[in-house]
């Protein structure tokens, strides 16, 4: 039987920084899973699916190192920058995860 997947991803910015932590929390479970997704739910080649697995275990990480606990904050311009330096645009992995369904 056909098993259709459907994954949103999303992080609101408040001011309330318990707020900030619960929504970057919620984005790491929601990376985490969609590194689990199975070939047979993905529209790309087998490579591209690991690609993609990949830049989304560096896209956790840089998540992780960019996030400053004890101002509950993130730090876009160190975010970036670890994206850059692992060679992740934004643009293609937005292409990627297009390919996960709808």
């Amino acid at each position: 039987m056909a098993q259709n997947s459907q994954v949103n991803v999303g992080i609101k910015f408040r001011s309330d920084t318990k707020e900030v932590e619960n929504s970057l929390n919620k984005l790491k479970k929601s990376l985490q899973d969609l590194q689990s997704v199975k070939p047979m739910n993905f529209k790309g080649t087998r490579d591209e699916l690991e690609d993609l697995k990949k830049d989304l275990k560096e896209v956790e990480q840089a998540l992780s190192i960019a996030f400053n606990p004890k101002l509950n904050t993130v730090n876009l311009n160190s975010f970036y920058q670890k994206l850059n330096e692992s060679g992740i645009s934004v643009n293609k992995l937005s292409q990627d995860m297009a390919k996960m369904g709808p």
